[in-house]
């Protein structure tokens, strides 16, 4: 029993992301390693805008993390989705990593919506701070967004796509936002158990591949 521990936790363990990555925001993505840009629901959504063309309920995200007990690598985050009609959805996500030395903010709007029975189409806009909230340091202020799209083409198979900062823009005045391309797939063999591959690029660092894997034990507690 002593390993059990220590494997479980490289099982689910999940880098650090600074530099304005996108990031799966909920508890289910990360527990699935981060692998959701082709699950068609709320997990998915801040990686790849388009899952919010299947959006029926509305949701909420809440997550706080202090990484490797430093007080400088607090992670604290809230998401918030809501239906716009029958074949589209909308989510607004505040981030904010770091603490008054030095720290990453980031507010963005998304909205997706099927084009057809099978396809959804999203879009993302970000609003980027990077800098300090004692002034001692020079602060810096952008703008980006993301498209994706999701292929579904039935109940057991989809298929996800997105690019994050198209545009290139810059973070500050020596380094870029990360120009990051996620695809994934994601098959579910029975109902309440799903699998999902991802691969992920940006111009940072090297290829990352994650896979996930879910079991529903209830469809709803409440």
């Amino acid at each position: 029993y002593r390993f059990l521990l220590p494997c479980l936790f490289l099982c689910v363990m999940k880098c650090a992301v600074a530099q304005f990555e996108p990031t799966a925001l909920s508890a289910r993505s990360q527990g699935m390693g981060g692998a959701s840009v082709a699950l068609s629901d709320f997990p998915g959504t801040n990686v790849n805008p388009s899952s919010l063309g299947w959006t029926v309920r509305w949701h909420v995200a809440i997550d706080y993390r202090q990484l490797l007990a430093l007080k400088g690598m607090s992670y604290k985050s809230i998401a918030f989705e809501i239906p716009t009609g029958e074949k589209g959805g909308a989510a607004l996500y505040y981030t904010h990593f770091g603490d008054r030395a030095y720290n990453e903010q980031t507010l963005s709007a998304h909205y997706g919506i099927k084009v057809s029975k099978h396809v959804s189409v999203g879009v993302g806009l970000y609003y980027l701070h990077s800098g300090t909230d004692d002034g001692h340091y020079q602060s810096f202020n952008s703008a980006t967004g993301s498209v994706g799209v999701l292929y579904c083409p039935n109940s057991k198979l989809s298929f996800g796509a997105s690019v994050y900062n198209p545009f290139f823009v810059r973070r500050d005045a020596t380094y870029r936002v990360p120009v990051q391309l996620n695809i994934g797939a994601a098959y579910r063999p029975l109902n309440p158990f799903v699998l999902t591959l991802e691969f992920e690029k940006n111009i940072y660092d090297p290829l990352r591949v994650r896979f996930g894997a879910e079991y529903r034990l209830f469809e709803r507690l409440l």
